[in-house]
């Protein structure tokens, strides 16, 4: 697949007999692929570095020891009628197309799921820089209404750093600490009010859960800015529930 902005890849391939899709864009890299009927997240890179394939398609379940049913891997989630369609999904293709941005390509991952006639395009918006952008695009094939309950449009695996035995026999990295510490820190915006444009916080995430939700209450303006660092309405959630593994999860809330 062929991309016309500057600076960016998309390349779609078979990996360990999934459908795959690389998508670079600048130093950015990040590949996703269709395993056991769920859109999986293989690994990020911010540093332009890519696997290659056969490294690739070790991931995630030889190489990281994460299993894709049992672990939050897939890269979207949707509620429809009560019903959570994370799972159950049919690779119907890849494509490319320009964005609807002027100077942008979006790589397309179009899916259909085998319990409802739901069909689903994973648009991801590429522009030359290391940011990436992402919107699912729903449709009902049915001849029924259905009711949209929840959607998060990106989610899945963000960081594995495996520095516990008996990964490491040694002190490999000696920039994480014992275990039970947080090693990851998260930095965003603390305000959205007038005069307080710099109140920008560090927050270690805990162990558990990290919810970050705001409201715009009619304004139109407000930031998502959210940058983690190793050691309309919207919101993000961050967890490691193990101390390697970093999960995370963008959502859109309700008015």
């Amino acid at each position: 697949m062929k991309s016309k902005t500057p600076n960016t890849e998309v390349s779609s391939y078979e990996s360990a007999k999934r459908p795959t899709v690389r998508l670079v864009s600048n130093t950015t890299v990040y590949e996703e692929a269709l395993e056991h009927g769920r859109l999986i997240g293989l690994y990020w890179s911010a540093t332009g570095q890519v696997q290659r394939e056969n490294m690739a398609a070790r991931l995630p379940q030889v190489n990281w020891k994460l299993d894709s049913l049992r672990h939050p891997l897939h890269t979207f989630e949707l509620e429809i009628d009560c019903q959570s369609l994370h799972n159950r999904w049919d690779w119907i293709g890849s494509s490319t197309r320009a964005g609807k941005r002027d100077g942008t390509t979006e790589a397309v991952v179009e899916l259909r799921h085998q319990v409802r006639p739901v069909s689903l395009k994973v648009v991801t918006r590429l522009d030359g820089t290391s940011v990436l952008v992402r919107y699912l695009e729903i449709t009902n094939t049915g001849k029924l209404p259905a009711a949209l309950g929840s959607v998060s449009p990106w989610s899945g695996i963000l960081w594995v750093t495996h520095t516990d035995q008996p990964y490491h026999l040694t002190n490999a990295n000696p920039a994480f600490e014992e275990r039970g510490k947080s090693k990851f820190t998260l930095g965003y915006m603390a305000s959205e009010e007038w005069g307080y444009e710099g109140d920008f916080v560090w927050q270690p995430l805990p162990q558990e859960n990290f919810r970050i939700e705001r409201k715009a209450f009619g304004r139109s303006w407000g930031t998502t800015l959210l940058h983690l660092e190793e050691r309309g309405h919207r919101g993000a959630d961050f967890s490691w529930p193990c101390v390697e593994r970093q999960f995370f999860r963008g959502i859109c809330l309700s008015p």
